[in-house]
């Protein structure tokens, strides 16, 4: 990242900025889809046929839980916005000039 001592201009420490903040995006999205993906295609179905329908179903639902859990506590635990949220956030309180909405 490029400090303002190092003579670097605005525009260019803002943009280091931009792309830290979607390498961020990025690797957390692709984190969330990997292993949602290997939770729902599978894992989901491999116990699904060991347990069988109603016993599987409560074995995930309960897995689904730890691991939703999991990721919120992490999310909590690592004070970086890997998943967009408190920028939802920011986007959705925002006050100046609008030209859509309100």
């Amino acid at each position: 990242m490029i400090n303002s001592d190092s003579g670097g201009s605005g525009a260019a420490i803002k943009m280091c900025s931009y792309k830290e903040r979607a390498a961020e995006l990025a690797i957390g999205f692709s984190a969330k889809g990997l292993i949602s993906g290997s939770f729902d295609w599978f894992l989901y179905p491999a116990v699904i046929y060991w347990l069988g329908i109603f016993k599987g179903g409560v074995v995930m639902t309960i897995l689904s839980m730890l691991a939703c859990l999991a990721m919120m506590k992490f999310y909590d635990w690592s004070k970086r916005d890997w998943l967009g949220i408190e920028a939802i956030k920011g986007i959705r309180e925002y006050q100046g000039n609008r030209r859509f909405g309100g």
